[in-house]
């Protein structure tokens, strides 16, 4: 049932990131959250240590992220998610989130959902965010 929910939620991904494309025959590459640094579905574990922020695309600058849910599903376990977890903030190395990038090994995948983020002075309000990433 887990594992359904994620596939739902990474096809969702897919979807916004296409409709937020101008070419309405491209192929998703980016996430609509740059995770570590990193916009594409790609990324080391390194690369999320050394940047552990969780931003929006350029469109969407002057927006800071305030929440998140975080799950992970290893490779190895296939369908057994773990997760979601709530996490305050902007930061993926903190929490329950720095638990799941410690054991995250290549091949596994992390997702991001019901991502909220506020602009600047607070007036403003973006939800429900999804992003994912697999370790390489």
């Amino acid at each position: 049932m887990k594992k359904q929910i994620l596939m739902a939620a990474f096809i969702a991904i897919s979807g916004i990131a296409q409709g937020q494309s101008n070419n309405a025959a491209a192929t998703v590459k980016e996430n609509p959250v740059i995770i570590g640094n990193q916009s594409g579905f790609k990324v080391s574990k390194s690369q999320l240590l050394k940047n552990p922020v969780l931003r929006l695309q350029e469109a969407n600058k002057d927006y800071h992220i305030t929440s998140y849910q975080i799950s992970y599903v290893s490779k190895e376990k296939g369908s057994d998610a773990i997760g979601p977890f709530l996490v305050m903030g902007d930061n993926i190395n903190t929490g329950k989130a720095a638990e799941i990038l410690k054991m995250a090994q290549p091949g596994d995948r992390i997702f991001f959902e019901g991502i909220t983020a506020v602009n600047s002075d607070g007036s403003k309000r973006l939800s429900e965010l999804t992003a994912a990433v697999k370790i390489e």
